[in-house]
């Protein structure tokens, strides 16, 4: 009688051991993983401030028009999940506030892992039939997997941001106006001043200062091209540009200038696509 009480004990108490277990590592997960409150959750700090513009107004554009709602989020790398449509998942819960309202689960996430060289795109029930597993496939392989393996993170998810906001818009009958084209695959060479004419400008620079440094009476006159010519050079040397348009103006988490709405308890099944690079 003893025994059977002992054993009937213990099977309570490793039982109970098992779901302490369970329900610790599932806590555990979801801490592991932000709230994602905004359009663009960048936690790796990889997207450019003018990426993140372009998509904070991708993403809004669409949910102004058709309600539906995109969400992109950054994370160094998957672990502890055993891979990213593991996480992407998890995350697309968003701790009870999952993406798009719950009577629609019209929500798509974009998860990028750079560490781990993954993206991933979780789509909600709803847009199931719209953005197909092989659609997210395409879009992950095909329009941003190759400008990840360049580094180039923010014009990748712009490449994808882009062709889903399209195809959704198109399968809910909408208009959203010109969208701005997504980046292509590009040199970085192509980007800066071509070598030749960076030789060329300086020579010139040389010879118009040579020729401006003789006496104070020309020293005047070739004070019209010292300004100039100093700060062109200067900007080339450290890979500005011309006219002063570089360094953007945006602060991060500062686009949009309004709340978002995205977070309503949408669900999803699994389903999705993505890439390795």
């Amino acid at each position: 009688m003893i025994v059977r009480a002992c054993g009937a004990r213990g099977l309570v108490l490793a039982l109970a051991g098992l779901l302490w277990v369970v329900s610790t590592a599932s806590a555990a997960a979801q801490d592991v993983l932000p709230p994602l409150t905004r359009p663009v959750n960048d936690f790796a700090n990889v997207i450019d401030p003018a990426s993140e513009a372009r998509l904070d107004d991708l993403i809004r554009r669409l949910q102004s028009a058709t309600g539906d709602t995109i969400v992109v989020a950054t994370r160094d790398a998957m672990a502890p999940f055993a891979d990213e449509r593991e996480l992407a998942v998890k995350w697309y819960e968003n701790g009870g506030r999952g993406i798009g309202d719950k009577d629609k689960d019209a929500g798509i996430l974009f998860v990028l892992l750079p560490k781990d060289r993954a993206v991933w795109i979780e789509v909600g029930y709803g847009l199931e039939g719209a953005i197909t597993d092989g659609f997210s496939g395409s879009v992950s392989r095909e329009l941003m997997a190759p400008a990840f393996r360049e580094g180039r993170y923010g014009d990748g998810l712009v490449a994808g941001v882009t062709a889903v906001v399209e195809r959704v818009a198109k399968e809910r009958n909408v208009s959203l106006g010109d969208l701005p084209a997504a980046p292509r695959a590009q040199s970085r060479q192509g980007r800066g001043i071509p070598l030749w004419l960076l030789v060329l400008l300086l020579v010139l620079f040389l010879w118009l200062s040579s020729r401006g440094g003789g006496g104070g009476g020309r020293r005047r006159r070739g004070s019209m091209w010292g300004p100039a010519w100093s700060g062109l050079g200067t900007g080339m040397m450290t890979g500005g540009t011309i006219g002063g348009f570089g360094g953007g103006g945006f602060g991060g988490g500062s686009f949009g200038g309004g709340g978002f709405g995205g977070f309503g308890g949408g669900s999803s099944g699994g389903g999705g696509g993505g890439a390795h690079w």
